[in-house]
């Protein structure tokens, strides 16, 4: 859906048996997405809307939070980079900028198209800023106890409409959900590392 585009779906229309589903668009970045156990809507409930997908909110600036970022902003999108210090903004932004330099002299992008993507990346140490965001994305370090204080944080923040996913490879999604007030608004949303070369594969979670 990222890479696509396309307007994100209610949490619901993913999951309907407990089972997790990979989603692979025509873009050759490759998430797998899995929806916490217990986030089934019965047909006969009414899902909230959910307005036009624009600024993405991303939490953490690592290896695979710079990525995302990136492939967020080539896709078309604003992004919202939050970590807690600027130096570790600074290091994933410049991450960023050579990789976008790199498409360029494989003339994967134009020099347009890479400026283009770079403008619509933000940075910033204030959590509270993603209050802007209905859509955030978590790619913290992989320990439930920051994930967990993390997802409540967010949970308080965001708003009411807005969907949490984390790029965890190991820890339940179910678990994070637990931690907030919006449990069949949490989704898994693993994406494979370098996030911006890797080929679509078929990989279920």
């Amino acid at each position: 859906y990222i890479a696509t585009g396309a307007r994100v779906p209610h949490p619901s229309q993913l999951h309907r048996e407990g089972w997790e589903r990979s989603l692979f668009p025509s873009h050759k970045t490759v998430l797998a997405v899995s929806v916490p156990s217990n986030c089934y809507t019965p047909k006969s409930k009414q899902e909230p809307p959910m307005p036009e997908l624009q600024t993405i909110g991303i939490v953490g600036a690592g290896t695979m939070g710079n990525g995302i970022a990136h492939v967020c902003a080539r896709s078309g999108f604003n992004v919202l980079l939050c970590d807690l210090e600027q130096s570790f903004l600074d290091r994933g932004l410049a991450t960023i900028d050579k990789n976008l330099a790199r498409e360029v002299s494989k003339e994967k992008l134009t020099a347009q198209q890479s400026a283009e993507a770079r403008s619509r990346i933000i940075s910033t140490t204030d959590r509270e800023a993603l209050s802007a965001c209905n859509f955030v994305i978590e790619a913290a370090t992989e320990k439930i106890e920051i994930k967990s204080a993390l997802f409540k944080d967010l949970d308080r923040i965001l708003p009411a409409e807005a969907i949490l996913a984390s790029n965890t490879s190991s820890i339940s999604i179910t678990k994070l959900a637990a931690q907030t007030t919006r449990p069949a608004q949490v989704i898994g949303m693993h994406f494979f590392n370098p996030v911006p070369v890797m080929p679509a594969t078929n990989h279920p979670t």
